[in-house]
Formats: C-alpha cells, sequence, structure tokens
C-alpha cells in the first residue's frame, strides 16, 4: 500500500517542525525563516492538491472561451492560436489526461492569448483597444477568483472578506 500525498506532506511538515527546526541554531535567523516559509508552503499544498486537477481544467476552458472571444475583439485569430485551443477543448472534452497534459494544453493557450493580444495592440487604435483591455478584465473576473481562493490560506489576500471557497468555485 502506498501512503497517500497527504500522508506523505504531513509526515513532511512534521519532520521539519519537531526534528530540523529545533535542531537549527536559533541565531541563523534566515535558516529558521526559511523552514517557516517551506512548512507554510507544504501546508498550502496539502489543501490545494486536492483541488490541483479541476483548477487546470477550469483555467483551461476559461482560456478557450477567451481565445474564441478575442475574435470579436481582435478579428482574425492566427492559425495557431486556433490550433492551440482546438487541442485545449479535446484535453477537456477527452478522457482524463494527467495534470502535467492540462498544464501543458493551458501554456500553449496561454501563450496564444498572450500572441494575440500583443498583436493587437500592434494594429489596433486607443478606442478599440480600451475596449479590448475592459473585455480582457471582465472575461478574467472568473480566474482572479479562482486564483485568489487557490491561494487563500497564505492569508496575504487584500479582500479576504470577498474569498469564496475554492471547492466552491471548482464545483468539485
Amino acid at each position: 500500500m502506498q501512503p497517500g500525498i497527504d500522508l506523505r506532506i504531513r509526515s513532511m511538515i512534521k519532520a521539519l517542525s519537531e526534528t530540523v527546526l529545533p535542531a537549527v541554531d536559533p541565531a541563523n535567523k534566515a535558516a529558521i525563516e526559511q523552514l517557516h516559509i517551506t512548512l507554510g508552503s507544504l501546508a498550502l499544498l496539502n489543501d490545494q492538491i486536492d483541488h490541483a486537477y479541476a483548477f487546470e481544467i477550469a483555467d483551461l476552458r476559461d482560456l478557450i472561451a477567451t481565445v474564441a472571444g478575442l475574435a470579436d475583439h481582435v478579428g482574425t485569430l492566427s492559425d495557431s492560436s486556433r490550433e492551440a485551443a482546438a487541442a485545449g477543448e479535446a484535453v477537456v472534452a477527452g478522457p482524463p489526461v494527467s495534470l502535467a497534459r492540462v498544464r501543458d494544453a493551458n501554456n500553449a493557450v496561454r501563450a496564444a492569448v498572450a500572441d494575440e493580444i500583443a498583436a493587437a495592440y500592434a494594429r489596433l487604435d486607443g478606442q478599440d483597444t480600451a475596449r479590448l483591455e475592459s473585455w480582457l478584465l471582465a472575461n478574467a473576473a472568473g480566474q482572479i477568483g479562482r486564483e485568489r481562493a487557490f491561494v487563500a490560506a497564505t492569508g496575504f489576500d487584500v479582500f479576504p472578506d470577498t474569498l469564496q471557497p475554492i471547492g466552491a468555485l471548482l464545483n468539485d
């Protein structure tokens, strides 16, 4: 029987906090600070792991929708953008794949979005770029909410009262 990821992360947290941290020279403030950052990061990772796949799929769906909506704002899309979006759609609609494969599709579609936006800025006038910016910001609201919720446990959010639980945002 293989121990689950959550048990392995909790074991690392315990080893670092109960064995390594007490062994560090208290005068070595940088080492102690780095251990606390590592402990916090492991705890956050443990909170995130169950939502990672759904988070990436939601991100990919939003990016695909962004590519589709960009055509209304920038005109004809490049072949590579359409191909990246189609490949992303195949990942979303197909059988489950590895998290790495979903991330690769995300990165490809994200790069296509960035390329389309950069090309649009090079050819659109001020009024059209203002409309594009407004649409992009409105379009990104869902992703921004998910990203804020995904790292909420850090306690760094400026508006914590407006955070929603990550599970509710991912419908999982």
